[in-house]
């Protein structure tokens, strides 16, 4: 056990000219002279993996050496969803590669789940060289998901290599679909729906803010508060796990905005998507 700890602390490579790069990134975002959102921060941050020859295995060693955890739920979701074979996109403004490592590290890279993130090109030795277009960056992730064809007749699913990124490939096959459920905690994420065509969607949100009030919000008219999670949700113009406290709060109404339920606080789990998972088992038992 010693020794394992031991080699993975030796593969855990510090690279100090990368860590001064990405310091001085925050710092600009800090001090406001980059703002928060702009292309320029995922430029600056990409030539620096390029300028820093960061390699594949870099980047595994990393993760390896990374103490992320999933936010609690997510695993059952997950699973849930391959139980059912539910096509799974992972959208994301990070790095594919890091996500699909972080997924196999963990079991999790299930053949239902594609990731639509920035993919690196790679050169020899397995260096960064460079990024497929289009770019993900916070803000156009429906720009991006649209420029891929998820606003067509169905979601993309096949890329060169399974369980890869979508991005950067042409020619994806296409499956029908109807229904949407986003999960997501910003609201760039939210507006990944205005890149999907579907008929119906539910938007899940995490408001990562603690609030005063906890309880169910529904209209001042609305006397669903006895009935089932997918029959109040039909009903109700906006549900959401937490109201608003006295004073109000601007980032829960601006969430409120684009979420059709929101989950405010930062141990926030899934466990309101996993309960409309078994209600929607047991609907389908009924019948």
């Amino acid at each position: 056990k010693t020794g394992e700890n031991d080699e993975k602390k030796t593969n855990c490579r510090y690279n100090a000219t990368f860590h001064s790069d990405i310091s001085s990134i925050w710092a600009d975002m800090k001090t406001g002279r980059l703002p928060p959102g702009q292309r320029e921060w995922w430029d600056r941050f990409h030539d620096s993996m390029i300028r820093n020859k960061v390699t594949k295995q870099d980047i595994k060693d990393s993760v390896d050496c990374s103490n992320t955890i999933l936010r609690p739920g997510a695993v059952e979701v997950l699973d849930w969803l391959r139980r059912f074979n539910v096509p799974t996109t992972i959208v994301s403004a990070g790095i594919t590669f890091i996500i699909t490592e972080f997924l196999e590290k963990h079991d999790l890279l299930y053949d239902n789940i594609k990731i639509v993130a920035n993919v690196p090109i790679w050169g020899k030795d397995d260096v960064t060289a460079g990024w497929k277009e289009p770019l993900v960056i916070s803000r156009n992730k429906a720009q991006v998901l649209k420029y891929l064809g998820f606003d067509n007749d169905g979601v993309a699913l096949e890329t060169e290599n399974s369980n890869s990124a979508t991005n950067g490939h042409e020619n994806p096959s296409f499956v029908p679909k109807s229904n949407v459920i986003l999960a997501g905690n910003s609201i760039g994420d939210s507006k990944c729906l205005g890149g999907v065509n579907c008929k119906q969607s539910l938007a899940f949100g995490f408001l990562h803010i603690d609030i005063e009030t906890k309880a169910f919000r529904v209209d001042e008219e609305d006397d669903t508060n006895e009935l089932p999670l997918m029959e109040k949700m039909s009903s109700s113009s906006t549900a959401c796990e937490f109201a608003l406290s006295k004073e109000g709060n601007k980032e829960l109404e601006n969430f409120l905005q684009h979420y059709d339920v929101v989950s405010c606080g930062h141990g926030m789990d899934f466990q309101y998507i996993l309960n409309l998972f078994e209600e929607m088992e047991m609907n389908e038992r009924a019948t």
